[in-house]
């Protein structure tokens, strides 16, 4: 019984060829590298036919020049300027409404899909699944209108508990609670306040 690992053709010299193999073609080492231009390859048929093929450089090493953040739907259609666009999720609109979005339809002549398979069955432009986020648009003018209406509603709601807190202490210092009841202090969290727009990561 024979012992040992077995090896195929181990009695060739380096140089000797295996039985049966057959040159095919050549393939240059320096075409082998990577550029910016990506990876080209070169080989030489039989009848003397030259293939090249160019294969892409990774989309990761290319980077990206739109500077768009991936999520941005900007990537996935062409529209005009002066829309807002927003993923709005379907259960904060069963929830909530439209709150005035409006859905980007796709047969709209104002805009262009650059990825058709994100067009739903009934129109609408969706990432993810059939249940997936739906792709609304506003007037730009519109969106910092209601901002500026929200943040005016945020300083007087917080204007508005700073007079309670207020009167809610005078109340104490006239004893209306009671003579044994005191107020040692009150302060409002107004540090709490802040435009998320201004945070940045550490």
């Amino acid at each position: 019984m024979p012992r040992g690992i077995p090896s195929i053709h181990s009695n060739r010299t380096p140089s000797e060829p295996y039985q049966g193999e057959k040159v095919l073609g050549h393939i240059s080492t320096d075409k082998l590298e990577a550029d910016e231009e990506g990876t080209s390859t070169t080989w030489t048929r039989e009848d003397g036919t030259v293939i090249t093929l160019v294969e892409p450089p990774p989309p990761w090493e290319v980077g990206d020049a739109t500077g768009l953040a991936p999520s941005d739907a900007r990537r996935f259609i062409e529209c005009p300027p002066n829309w807002r666009l927003f993923w709005i999720n379907p259960k904060s609109l069963n929830s909530w409404g439209w709150r005035d979005w409006q859905a980007v339809l796709a047969s709209d002549h104002r805009i262009k899909v650059r990825v058709p398979t994100m067009i739903s069955p009934e129109g609408y432009i969706r990432r993810g699944d059939t249940n997936g986020d739906i792709l609304c648009w506003m007037w730009q003018g519109h969106y910092e209108s209601k901002r500026k209406q929200h943040e005016a509603e945020t300083r007087s709601q917080a204007t508005d508990a700073m007079n309670k807190q207020q009167q809610l202490a005078e109340e104490f210092k006239r004893g209306k609670y009671g003579p044994n009841v005191a107020l040692d202090g009150y302060k409002h969290p107004t540090h709490t306040n802040a435009d998320g727009r201004t945070m940045r990561d550490a």
